[in-house]
C-alpha cells in the first residue's frame, strides 16, 4: 500500500552509513553483526536474477527511517520506492534474495551499464 520496502543484513559497509553499533550476529547469536544507522536520503536498488543472469530489476527511492526490530538482521532500513518499478514488481518477479542499495540516485547509469552486456 506504500509502496515502500524493509531491507536487512548483517552487515554494512560502515562508510555508507552515520553511526553503527556492535551486536550479536542475528541468526546465529554468537560472533558480530553491525548495526549500522542510515541518514535519509535518495537510493537506487539494483537486482540480478535470471537462469542465465540475463536480467535485472532497479528502482529508485528514498530512505525513511533506520530499524531496530530484533527479529531481522541488524541492519534494517525502510525504503519507499518510485513506482516505475514499485514494490508490486519486486515482490511479484523477484530475482534471488540480495539486493544492492546505492546512495544516490543512479538508476539511468546502471540501465545504461546494463545494457552494454546484454544483447536487446
Amino acid at each position: 500500500e506504500t509502496n515502500s520496502i524493509w531491507l536487512a543484513h548483517c552487515t554494512v559497509p560502515v562508510n555508507m552509513i552515520g553511526a553503527y553499533n556492535l551486536r550479536s550476529h542475528f541468526d546465529s547469536g554468537i560472533g558480530v553483526g553491525i548495526v549500522g544507522e542510515f541518514e535519509k536520503g535518495k537510493v537506487t536498488l539494483l537486482r540480478i536474477g535470471g537462469k542465465e543472469l540475463e536480467k535485472i530489476w532497479i528502482s529508485e527511492g528514498e530512505i525513511m527511517e533506520s530499524g531496530r526490530a530484533e527479529n531481522l538482521c541488524r541492519t534494517q532500513v525502510h525504503v519507499h520506492l518510485s513506482k516505475d518499478p514499485g514494490v508490486s514488481e519486486f515482490l511479484d518477479a523477484p530475482l534471488g534474495n540480495h539486493v544492492i542499495l546505492f546512495r544516490g540516485k543512479y538508476k539511468k547509469h546502471l540501465q545504461s551499464w546494463w545494457e552494454t552486456f546484454i544483447d536487446n
